[in-house]
This record gives C-alpha cells, structure tokens and sequence, in this order.
C-alpha cells in the first residue's frame, strides 16, 4: 500500500524549510455538527498502515447551488463515514477540488494538505486527524512539486523557479512525524531537469529520486535520508519521471509513464535490477489505475475497454519472477484512486457505471475480498447519506460515523459454539464473515486435529466445522504465518507457513529457531503493514526477533532481545513492541521495548514507575504508543500512558481506575476494548459476569460498553490477550470463550448506538 497518493499532477508545489506552533487550531469546518452529505468523492489519502482513509469530496451545500468541498474519514472496510475539518480552500477552474491539491497522510493522526494553484501553494498541517488545520510558513524560493510519507517521516520535493522549469533547481526536505521543522538537502544533477518533476518514494530512512536527465532516467538511492545517494539507471525514461513505491527497504515497484500508458516495473534489491510486469495496454490516463499493497503483491485496473473494469493482482513469486492473476471486476467507467491495504481490503474512487449529476457522478466503493466483489460506502454514492453520521471530532466506537442499531437489536447476542473442537480464534475473513479456528486434543494437551467454521456476524449462524491441515496460516487469519513442531522430546521448532494463492498449497519455509518447549519458551507473533514478527525466548543465540514477509514468507530480520517471558507484543508500521508482563524479566524499571525495522538492537521507549513495572496491554498507531503500565506488588495503581515513540515523550498519564484490562483489541487511532471481570469464581469453567470496556486513547477516558457473561479462563492473562480470541467486524466486538468441560460461547456485543 502506498503511504501517500498525491493527487493533481507533478506540477503541484509546496514549501521549503515550514515552521508553525504546535498550538492550538481552529477547526474549519462551517457544518461540522450535521450529517454528511451526499458526496461525490474525488481524491483518496490512506493513513498510513491504520486501517482508516480521508477522503476528499464535492457536495452541494448551506443552500448555495455551486458546490462545496468535504474531507470526511472512512475505514477500509467502508463502514460509513465521519467528517473531518476543511483546510482552507477556495474555487480553482477546472478542479472538481478546487485549490485542495493533495492530502499527506503518515498515520490516522498526522497529515498534510497542499492547497493553492500552482507556483502558489500553501501547507497546512494536522495533528489530530484533521479535525483541525493550521498554516505553515515557508521559506521564499521553493515550491514543493512532490510530497510522501513513511510511518516516520514526511519527504518532499522542493522545486526552485517554479514558472520556469528550465531554470529550476531542486531539493530534498524532510521532516519526522509529529514535528514542524524541516531540513533541506541538494538533489545532484537537478538544475534543468526534463519533465516538470522529480519521482520520489520513501521506506523509513531509504528515500528514491528518479531524475529525467535529457533522454536518461536516472534512479537514486539514499539510505540516509538523502545526506548521500547510490547513483543507478532506471528501467525506462519517458515524457515525465517515473513514480517510485517501496513496500521494503528492498523492495521497490516503480510505474514510469510512456505518453498516454504506463510501463510497471518490479525490483526485490532497491533498484539494482528490475522485472518488468506483464501488463498489456496500462493506461492510467483512459481510467487505470495501480495501487502496490506490499512487497509481494500489487493491484491494476488497467483503464479502457467496455466497463467493468478488469483488476488483476500481481504475485512476487519466491524466484523473484512476478505472476498475474485475475482478482475481479470493478465496477467503475474511469478510476481516479485505488488503495488495498491488504490482500483482502481497500477503497476505490471513480465514475460509476450507471453515470448521473454532480451529486452522484463520482462514487466510492469498497472491497474486502480482495477485489472480487464491491459495494458502495455509505453516504458517498448520493443515496444513501441517511445511513451516515459523524461530526469534527474524536471519532466514536467502531468504524466512526455508524448510526445505532435499531432498537430491536439487543447490545449482546451469544451463539453456542459446535461442540467436538475447542475454538479459540476469531478472526474476519476475505467475504466479511468470521472465521472460527480450534484444535480437538488428547488428554495431555497434544493437538490431534484443527478444524475451522465460518459464522455469519449478523445472522450469528455457524457452518459445520471442516478439518484444516494444522500447519495452513489462515487457521491464524493470515496467508503467512509461524507454525510451531515437536522437534523431539520436549523440544519445538519454528517454521513459517505460506500459503500460496494460485494453488491453495502451504509452503514450510526452514527452521528459524529450535528451542526448549516450556511455560517460558512460549512463541509470541504478531503481524502488521507487511511483515509478520516472531518472538522467541529459548533459542541457541538467546531472545531474537525475527521478521518476516507477510507475503513471501522470507526471513528478513533477526534481532537480539532482553529475556522477557511471554511478554505482550503489539506490531505497527514502525515495528515491534514489547511489554514485560512478570516482574522476573524486569532490566531496572524498563517497561516496553521497540525493535524498529531494520534494528540491530531493541531500545526502551517507555519505562514504569518503579523497578517491578509490568505491562497490562499496548496498542501502537505507528506514532503513539498507547499502554496500561502498573507497578508491583500489587495494589500499586496501574496507568494509562501515552507516547510518542519516536521522542519517547509522555503526551497522557492518567490512572485507569482498574478498569484497564488485562488486553486490548483495536487500535491507539480509532479506540481500544477490553474487558473486566465483575464477579470471580476459582473454577476456570465457571462463567462470571464481565464489563466490557472501552478506553479512549487520546484522553484515557474508560466507559462501560456493555456486560456479558464469559469463562473465567479470560482471567488467564497470558493466554487472552485479545489478538486471537476478540475481534472488531464493523461495528461490533466478538468474542470467543471456551473452557474445559463445556461449550464455547461467541458473544457479539455492539459498539454503537
């Protein structure tokens, strides 16, 4: 998935060197206490690896008969929409935007917007969502003609003489997330470039410029920010620069435009070598467009034709060749953005087949079956605005902007669970429904068999359970995923299990660790914006982390840690989070731990109030880091603390009045659920009385959801930790709980109205 999708040309312009006080802003937004309005979306900016989107659009509105401009948020799943505030924008001819020329996205928080017509721009900078703007100042000389984002930083591109190219000279600014200085640096061989810009992607530190030097294309690399630059030809040149999209520090899909279509272009070594792809007729300019997901894996609606619109997807196979399938039809005449963050989710903007006004002429569609089906958004097809609510603000439970079920809905609904397996994951799946995955054991505890049932989340209807073969990754709701064997008498070793798509058969890649099975060896995992993390406490080289492609399955990390037993993880896209969880692993009074992308090390990014700190949950958005830090022995009160992981710096400290959990589900943009134990039994199987909470991670806020009846075993701090057996689909929380001796129970539990 690309991080930023800048919208309005390369000869858009931005700011050089941007100061601006981090204080407080007027959100712009003149009915921001209404419903949103029937919209005809037009520009689409992902935030970041969130599984949210902004969504810019054009909307008749206050009675006036020209139209207006609306910024409203949505999740991938396209669960409804909820307004943003305007930055300050104006009438531009020939612009259905009219001066908004981009939004900037790194994550659900921070973001940029380049307003103005060309050669006069201004930026204007959110730290809170877009629920407000303030104005940058910039620097006299330069304009910015291109702008991305990492999960880390904003890069830009800074264009001298922006009325004649000619004469212009350009520059590299860069700036962290959450910050408002910007350094600048020369781009080499700039002055005069052909074409009216320079191509710019970026992956953490790597940065990519693919210069148009008279008929050569020139790719350059930096690994440090564009202090120093790796000198190598691009694949192709043509009347404008090609468009770089890392999804790795090594992988790199690059579209270079030919006149009227595109030439894509696949490297797996940063820009050494390229695989071109098996694209036919591509042309983004007759309504295509190509959105890449990650390191494997790439969507293309190849514009033209007879509607729908045909979308394949492209597999980096493990020899490195590139293999394209079908993946469906789109339902569009002419695609203006397209952005999956998965293989399974994402949105897309375009004309609809059946044409009509202003009001209706554009439409925005999402998918999560990978692109087999779509359906339009709520409120932004211009028929069905009824369904939508939102306001300028913090966002509310679930997808943000869903109206209440109707009354005769009850808050939690239970299904007993088919008896025989003992299900323990709930997960979504590709189709929207849940998915079920459970083992049957012998007496011991060994796994005899893993079976899986898809449960209908409106209906609550649950399928015959199928045997799976145990080692398949989406029993774990993933296409790549760790898969633990006995190695021989109380030993274990870890795989990674792939599945391939276009055969259906799991590929066991080698062993990447052999350790000592026992209670504090246990295998901890996570997954996030590309890359699955694994930790391991008992191998031959001691604590590691290892990362690997959620897509391909390869090893791309291993990473020494502190000995912490059965610690809580959390993955976002700036890497790993550990959280000590037992007093025994305690380093001083070091509480979480980050292993970033790439790192040689892990590094201590929040430390606890004492020297027996443990960690209760965690939730990161790849900017804040949202956690439950307590302090033994216990009776020591526990708080909610949030920071910013790149300065380590407390922006929340507040006490969680023991309601924070003991897990959480959720993310720290959109808001986290728990649960808390009312009544207490010693028998694991009883089943108690639980409040089901929901924290609000910018103020710390903690409000009752519901009750529900679970198994006492959620006690089991270890064993629920809410990534395996609690899942959010649309606007309702599942949970799993199954205990020895009696049936498992899935509850449904509706988050809003």
């Amino acid at each position: 998935m690309a991080v930023a999708l800048v919208v309005g040309g390369a000869s858009g312009a931005l700011a050089s060197t941007l100061s601006s006080s981090r204080g407080p802003a007027t959100p712009r937004s003149a009915r921001s206490a209404h419903a949103v309005q029937p919209l005809a979306p037009q520009l689409l900016a992902p935030l970041g690896s969130s599984r949210q989107a902004m969504v810019a659009g054009v909307t008749a509105c206050d009675g006036r008969p020209e139209p207006c401009l609306e910024v409203v948020e949505t999740g991938v799943a396209g669960t409804g929409l909820a307004r943003r505030a305007v930055p300050p924008v104006g009438p531009l001819a020939g612009s259905a935007t009219g001066t908004l020329d981009s939004l900037v996205f790194a994550n659900a928080l921070d973001g940029y917007a380049v307003v103005g017509p060309p050669t006069q721009r201004s930026v204007y900078a959110t730290f809170d969502g877009a629920r407000s703007w303030q104005h940058m100042t910039a620097s006299p000389g330069y304009e910015v003609t291109q702008m991305v984002a990492t999960a880390s930083d904003f890069y830009a591109v800074e264009m001298s003489c922006p009325l004649s190219p000619s004469c212009a000279t350009y520059r590299l600014a860069s700036s962290p997330v959450g910050s408002t200085t910007w350094d600048t640096r020369t781009i080499p061989d700039s002055s005069g470039l052909d074409g009216e810009a320079i191509g710019i992607g970026a992956w953490g530190p790597d940065v990519w410029l693919v210069e148009n030097v008279r008929d050569d294309a020139v790719l350059l690399e930096s690994s440090d920010q564009g202090t120093s630059y790796k000198r190598m030809t691009a694949p192709i040149a043509g009347p404008g620069p090609c468009e770089p999209s890392p999804e790795s520090a090594e992988d790199l899909w690059l579209a270079c435009p030919t006149g009227m279509m595109e030439s894509l272009f696949f490297s797996d070594d940063g820009g050494a070598r390229f695989e071109t792809l098996p694209t036919g007729a591509y042309a983004p300019t007759a309504g295509g467009a190509f959105d890449p997901v990650g390191p494997g894996l790439a969507f293309l609606d190849d514009g033209g034709g007879i509607p729908p619109h045909q979308l394949s997807a492209f597999f980096v196979l493990p020899s490195g060749l590139v293999a394209r399938t079908s993946a469906g039809k789109l339902p569009l005449t002419d695609t203006f953005a397209l952005d999956l963050t998965s293989a399974f989710d994402g949105l897309a903007i375009g004309e609809p087949l059946s044409g009509g006004d202003l009001a209706a002429g554009t439409e925005l569609l999402a998918t999560s079956d990978g692109g087999a089906s779509w359906h339009a958004v709520a409120g932004a097809d211009g028929t069905t605005a009824s369904t939508v609510a939102g306001a300028a603000g913090h966002a509310g439970p679930g997808s943000g902007g869903a109206t209440a079920p109707p009354a005769s809905q009850p808050r939690v609904s239970s299904v007993t669970l088919p008896a025989g397996a003992s299900f323990s994951q709930v997960f979504a799946t590709s189709s929207g429904a849940l998915e079920l995955s459970g083992t049957t054991t012998n007496r011991y505890g060994a796994v005899l068999a893993c079976y899986e049932a898809v449960l209908d989340p409106a209906t609550l209807s649950v399928s015959t359970p199928a045997r799976r073969a145990c080692d398949d990754p989406t029993l774990n709701g993933q296409l790549v995923a760790p898969y633990e064997t006995a190695a021989r008498i109380d030993y274990s070793e870890v795989r990674i299990a792939r599945l391939d798509p276009s055969s259906a058969t799991v590929h066991l890649g080698p062993v990447i660790a052999l350790y000592q099975d026992n209670s504090g060896t246990r295998l901890e995992w996570a997954e996030a914006a590309g890359s699955v993390w694994v930790y391991e406490a008992g191998t031959a080289r001691g604590p590691m982390v290892f990362r690997v492609s959620s897509s391909t399955g390869a090893l791309e990390q291993s990473t020494p840690v502190p000995m912490m037993l059965r610690p809580v993880i959390a993955a976002d896209s700036s890497g790993l989070y550990l959280g000590v969880v037992n007093e025994i692993n305690v380093n001083g009074n070091a509480a979480i731990y980050h292993v970033g992308i790439g790192a040689k090390t892990a590094r201590v990014v929040m430390r606890g109030p004492s020297d027996l700190s443990v960690v209760d949950w965690m939730a990161g958005d790849g900017r804040n880091l949202v956690s439950d830090v307590c302090a033994r022995p216990l009776g020591h009160p526990c708080r909610i603390i949030k920071l910013d992981e790149s300065t380590t710096t407390t922006a929340l400290d507040v006490s969680d009045h023991g309601l924070g959990g003991g897990w959480v589900t959720g993310d720290a943009a959109t808001g986290l659920y728990s649960t808390v134990e009312i009544g207490s039994d010693p028998d694991p199987s009883a089943v108690t009385p639980w409040r089901v909470t929901h924290i609000d991670p910018l103020t710390g806020a903690i409000s009752t959801v519901a009750k529900v009846p679970l198994a006492q075993l959620w006690r089991v701090h270890d064993d629920h930790i809410g990534d395996h057996d609690a899942a959010i689909a649309g606007d309702d929380l599942f949970l799993v709980s199954s205990a020895p001796g009696v049936p498992g129970v899935l509850d449904r539990i509706r988050l809003s109205g």
